[in-house]
């Protein structure tokens, strides 16, 4: 619930203020992740390819959920490490996401 509430106040902000430039926000919930990915709508990411990323790094996306406010698309993902006690490595799954919004 609280991921919701925070996730709801960032489109609020965001969607207040120009974007320039897609913005990434990963947040480390421990054995989950939760990922808010923000771009305009000439920005045609690849779903697939995120979700690719959080597979190849040892996690599984649960539900994935979209929504346009004001011309933004505002992607939300959640996902779970598929082993609990191994994890995920959240600062190289962020930083090959970053890499992949760059080369759009």
């Amino acid at each position: 619930m609280r991921s919701m509430e925070a996730s709801s106040s960032m489109m609020e902000r965001t969607a207040s203020v120009g974007l320039t430039s897609p913005v990434l926000e990963l947040r480390d919930l421990g054995s989950s992740i939760e990922l808010v990915l923000i771009t305009g709508l000439n920005k045609n990411f690849m779903l697939y390819e995120v979700i690719s990323i959080f597979e190849q790094e040892g996690a599984e996306v649960v539900s994935a959920s979209f929504s346009t406010v004001g011309g933004k698309i505002f992607h939300t993902l959640h996902a779970q490490a598929k082993l609990s006690r191994v994890g995920v490595e959240t600062t190289r799954v962020c930083q090959r996401l970053q890499e992949l919004i760059k080369s759009y």
